[in-house]
């Protein structure tokens, strides 16, 4: 028995240390694959810190790229409130041009009115200046009419002043020869009588005859600057007054056309540039 208890503990043993032999071995072989593990494990974590570095730096460069797109987003939107403002004043600015082509449109037909109205008025004031002007050449030929009877006049009354002062100088004559007479009979007086009476008429002829040369010197005229001073006739001061204000209208147009086509234009050409609205002007006028 003790024997076999003998035989039976060494059978253990060498079972006990077979075994343990294998543990060993199996120990030794997982000790070795977890070192080549470790070691696989280490050169991942490397890698994978390596890699977190690139992602540390790549985050950085995103962050600074991010406060890049911020301070960019903060001017863009600085700018598109500027571009904001300056379109609500290109947008007034539209409307103020808008009303002045308006205003411009207004004021052209004003003046195509004014200029036609002018025109209207040149028309009328040359038909009134034609009629003036004939009524001035018939005043004139009857001014050359009542010239030439002045001066018809102004010789008869020469003539007739001759013929007085001859008749004076007979009567003169006739008186001194009615005085040296004085020593006649009473029949020779009573001739003489009847001669005074007829000196004393002729005398009174004389005398009246004076008296008519005077009124007629008074009444006619004898030089030009007479008889521009004695046509104070209605008929003269309104044509007079209808030349001066005829001329000084037409001057005034003269003047305003000449201020109007300055630039060498004629009328029909202002009235027809008036007239004509630009393209440009009458499609933003239509919008």
């Amino acid at each position: 028995t003790l024997a076999s208890q003998v035989s039976e503990l060494a059978s253990k043993l060498a079972e006990s240390a077979s075994s343990s032999s294998s543990t060993t071995a199996s120990y030794v072989k997982r000790v070795d694959y977890l070192e080549m593990e470790k070691i696989a494990l280490e050169k991942q974590v490397s890698l994978m810190t390596q890699k977190l570095q690139h992602v540390i730096r790549a985050l950085n460069c995103m962050s600074q790229e991010q406060e890049r797109i911020v301070t960019q987003a903060a001017d863009f939107e600085e700018t598109m409130h500027s571009v904001a403002q300056e379109q609500n004043q290109i947008m007034a600015d539209a409307a103020r041009q808008e009303q002045i082509l308006i205003d411009a449109a207004r004021e052209r037909e004003q003046i195509v009115s004014i200029l036609t109205r002018q025109a209207v008025e040149i028309e009328k004031t040359t038909a009134e200046r034609q009629r003036i002007i004939q009524a001035v050449s018939d005043q004139a030929c009857s001014m050359d009419n009542a010239k030439n009877e002045r001066d018809d006049l102004f010789d008869k009354v020469t003539k007739q002043k001759l013929e007085m002062a001859e008749l004076v100088s007979g009567i003169q004559e006739l008186g001194i020869s009615g005085a040296n007479t004085n020593s006649y009979d009473d029949d020779t007086d009573s001739d003489d009588d009847s001669d005074d009476d007829t000196v004393e008429s002729n005398a009174d002829m004389v005398l009246s005859a004076y008296q008519q040369d005077s009124i007629i010197e008074e009444i006619v005229p004898t030089t030009e600057e007479e008889i521009k001073e004695q046509d104070t006739t209605p008929e003269a001061e309104e044509t007079s007054s209808m030349d001066e204000v005829t001329d000084q209208q037409g001057k005034e147009i003269e003047d305003e056309i000449e201020y109007r086509l300055a630039d060498g234009r004629t009328a029909s050409e202002v009235l027809n540039e008036a007239l004509a609205v630009p393209e440009d002007d009458a499609q933003r006028l239509e919008n």
